[in-house]
């Protein structure tokens, strides 16, 4: 009876064939280690990184690796390889802090081709689409990440932000309660929502909530300016006044708070 042989798997076969050559010639892959999912570590010199491939090179040739079945690429001395994902988010978030966010929306979605699950990317990608103004496609990262629960307080409030600025205002509450339960110490969601109410002219919700801002950060500029707009809007022009003496308590050469009861006195003087 003839034993039938297992077949050699082609990435057994290409460890095989890169193990050998390094064998053969050792200085040939000096540059970097590919680290793989498998736990396999292949020493290597790196020529290129497309979206879902990493070129190497070696004595004989080059060969194409799938991107998806490698986990890090580090330098021989254990520094991170301008080819590995690490070093690729690091130069992302570069870009990101010189406001290139063009580039850097470009950036996370070339590291998103080979690696879409990327819960890092997809939350830093639809951050720079809502700055690009690309309201559609942030929404579509955000609502990849609620759909794998990786979603926090801050993609919450994203997207309420979003659905605010479409005029989509009982979605956006919706969104903005759901981040303050999931922090409800974080006064820029207490902000937003405040200011929500106040374009919906639901004043005492407003008001609740600036006073909510207010309990957490008693010198908050933004909730104290605007709990006098909010009372000017709502004919109390004395708590009005009161509101932008505070901001000036705080800040006394604050533009907005002076021009603010200057428009008040002549109000008041009408």
């Amino acid at each position: 009876m003839i034993q039938k042989t297992k077949s050699v798997t082609p990435a057994a076969t290409f460890f095989i064939i890169l193990l050998f050559i390094f064998l053969l010639n050792p200085s040939a892959c000096p540059a970097e280690y590919i680290y793989y999912k498998d736990g396999r570590r292949v020493e290597a010199e790196i020529v290129k990184r497309t979206k879902d491939t990493v070129w190497m090179q070696y004595a004989g040739g080059t060969i194409g690796v799938d991107s998806k079945e490698i986990s890090k690429i580090l330098n021989s001395d254990g520094s991170v390889s301008k080819y590995g994902v690490d070093y690729l988010v690091d130069q992302i978030h570069g870009l990101v802090k010189e406001k290139k966010y063009t580039e850097a929306e470009k950036s996370c979605t070339f590291l998103l081709e080979s690696s879409p699950e990327d819960s890092r990317m997809r939350y830093l990608r639809g951050m720079l689409n809502q700055k690009l103004g690309n309201a559609p496609k942030a929404i579509e990262d955000y609502n990849f990440l609620v759909s794998r629960k990786d979603a926090d307080d801050a993609i919450f409030n994203n997207l309420g932000a979003i659905d605010a600025q479409s005029e989509k205002y009982s979605d956006a509450e919706d969104l903005f309660y759901k981040a303050i339960k999931c922090n409800p110490r974080k006064v820029e969601f207490h902000n937003n929502l405040a200011e929500l109410f106040m374009s919906l002219k639901n004043y005492d919700k407003a008001i609740e909530e600036y006073n909510n801002v207010l309990k957490l950060e008693p010198g908050n500029l933004v909730a104290l300016f605007n709990l006098g707009v909010v009372y000017k809007n709502k004919g109390d022009y004395l708590k009005a006044g009161k509101q932008w003496q505070r901001v000036l308590a705080v800040k006394p050469d604050d533009p907005d708070a002076r021009k603010a009861l200057l428009s008040l006195k002549k109000v008041k003087n009408k």
